[in-house]
């Protein structure tokens, strides 16, 4: 989170130069152009309530993710982006006599979105408003029913035996808007750091709202 604040610093003070005449242009087009992204997030901790008793509450945690963008004019541009990080949780669950029972582990959680963003000024440093819909993956990795032992031919390695298993997971629609700054830094390159808000609507707990830092490092062809 500091980071993204010194990034926000930085991106603010890039923009008063460009206004008082630097090297910074004071226009940049990316109309009609497209723009790929390496995604750093910082996501914050959260807890989840279900029935009878049961809850997790999870860590704040460090994630990454990869983006695609199409700039339809030099302030508004769609695309969709895909996300993963994978937080620390304590859980207590609740058996089928209802005795509870406490355990620790990490969940694996996937997003991706479309998302529609704003740029309020035409130049390389401009503030930018944008949302999202698409749909978040979360996975406990905890399993929710005995190992299931199997054997197969592998045509490498012969005649070979493996056990699987089923995890409590689940898939829901999630949905998201924020706010940041952008510094094409040139015609190619660029960075630009933002807030953000997620809500996913999970089919047993309700819903859940997870606050995200991110820095993004742009190239755009």
């Amino acid at each position: 989170m500091r980071v993204l604040m010194v990034f926000l610093f930085f991106a603010v003070a890039a923009q008063t130069a460009a206004a008082q005449g630097s090297w910074i242009p004071k226009k940049l087009d990316r109309a009609k152009t497209w723009e790929s992204s390496f995604q750093l997030s910082y996501q914050s901790g959260e807890t989840l309530t279900g029935p009878r008793g049961a809850n997790a509450d999870f860590d704040n945690a460090v994630g990454f993710g990869f983006g695609l963008t199409y700039h339809i004019n030099n302030n508004f541009s769609v695309g969709g982006d895909f996300s993963f990080s994978r937080p620390r949780y304590d859980a207590t669950l609740v058996d089928e006599n209802g005795q509870p029972f406490d355990l620790r582990a990490r969940a694996d959680i996937f997003t991706g979105q479309l998302r529609g963003t704003y740029h309020f000024l035409e130049g390389p440093v401009t503030p930018y408003i944008e949302g999202g819909l698409g749909w978040t993956y979360i996975d406990s990795n905890v399993t929710d029913q005995p190992p299931i032992t199997g054997c197969w031919f592998d045509p490498f390695w012969g005649f070979i035996c493996g056990s699987f298993f089923d995890t409590y997971s689940d898939t829901s629609f999630s949905y998201g808007a924020g706010a940041g700054m952008r510094w094409d830094i040139t015609p190619d390159i660029g960075i630009r750091g933002g807030l953000s808000r997620l809500r996913v609507d999970l089919d047993r707990g309700g819903s859940s709202d997870l606050d995200l830092g991110k820095v993004e490092l742009l190239w755009r062809f």
